[in-house]
């Protein structure tokens, strides 16, 4: 039985090859494809140059699983395969090799296997995929993103705002709506590029129920998010706004509408990015101070929750 560092033109006895080309296999970052070249298992491979970083996801239905590459002076050696969470290393670094094996696990659980290979930026050589050899009576499946998570509902006069967190190979988010905790759900906005939408279709005074999923560039779906419902209603423009400090403190400011869609804008961003202060503006009608200035640090807010004042 062949190993780790052998020739394999072929796949064995009980094992079947799929090619770097399956549309089952995702590819986050920069690959090129070669073409053209009968060394390959397909005559086409991918390719990672070293200084980019990327990944390549898939599931895999069996009980065992190879990588096929070009072993070569200039391949990558610092590579990392993990398999249903757990990590282990490979190498495709070598004397030059045609269709090697460069990595196996066998003796898995026969259900489905999440697989992630990944090059770390900066690594020195280059990563390629020919192909992949799991059981001949197993499957190689689509690897679906991850479920979006963090997804706020805020609600205002005829609308609700969602946003939430990006997920790491998502192209796009379709955001669905329910009348009912839990669903059943309808798609109201598909391939969404960025991580907010707001809903205009709403009627005030009902309670609505919202979920989100990823998209991958294959077309393959997650699992919905968390659900968040908002109920839109007519407010008097001005709404109170409390924050949750990490000190189990709370701060409450009246503030109108629009100060506080600013405020939640300002904290609807990325952890490093942005002014890490936010600042609110006091004013008096007595006393020796007729205004003053509160500032707020990013990192030391825990939650917030708006309540609007109605109409």
């Amino acid at each position: 039985m062949a190993t780790i560092g052998n020739q394999l033109l072929q796949p064995e006895n009980g094992w079947k090859r799929y090619s770097n080309m399956d549309s089952n296999i995702l590819y986050i970052g920069s690959w090129i494809t070669l073409a053209d070249d009968a060394n390959f298992w397909s005559r086409e491979h991918h390719d990672l140059e070293s200084s980019s970083g990327g990944q390549i996801q898939f599931k895999f239905k069996g009980t065992k699983i190879r990588l096929i590459d070009h072993r070569h002076p200039n391949r990558c050696s610092t590579l990392k395969a993990i398999i249903d969470g757990e990590l282990f290393d490979f190498s495709e670094y070598g004397t030059s090799q045609h269709r090697t094996i460069v990595f196996e696990k066998i003796g898995l659980e026969n259900t489905i296997h999440t697989v992630e290979l990944i090059q770390l930026p900066n690594s020195t050589g280059i990563f390629v995929l020919d192909a992949i050899d799991i059981d001949d009576t197993g499957e190689l499946l689509p690897y679906a993103p991850t479920a979006p998570i963090n997804l706020i509902a805020i609600a205002g006069d005829s609308q609700v705002a969602l946003s939430w967190t990006a997920i790491t190979g998502a192209t796009g988010y379709n955001v669905k709506r329910s009348t009912a905790a839990g669903g059943p759900y309808t798609a109201i906005a598909t391939n969404i590029t960025g991580t907010s939408y707001v809903d205009t279709t709403v009627t005030n005074r009902t309670t609505y129920y919202y979920v989100v999923t990823a998209v991958d560039s294959n077309g393959n779906e997650s699992s919905n998010s968390n659900e968040a419902s908002a109920t839109p209603k007519a407010t008097s423009g001005h709404g109170l706004l409390r924050v949750t400090m990490n000190d189990s403190s709370e701060r409450e400011y009246e503030l109108s509408d629009d100060a506080i869609n600013q405020f939640i804008e300002w904290c609807n961003r990325t952890v490093g990015t942005g002014s890490s202060l936010y600042t609110f503006n006091k004013t008096y009608n007595v006393g020796e101070f007729k205004s003053r200035k509160e500032y707020l640090l990013f990192e030391k807010i825990i939650s917030f929750e708006v309540m609007e004042l109605t109409k």
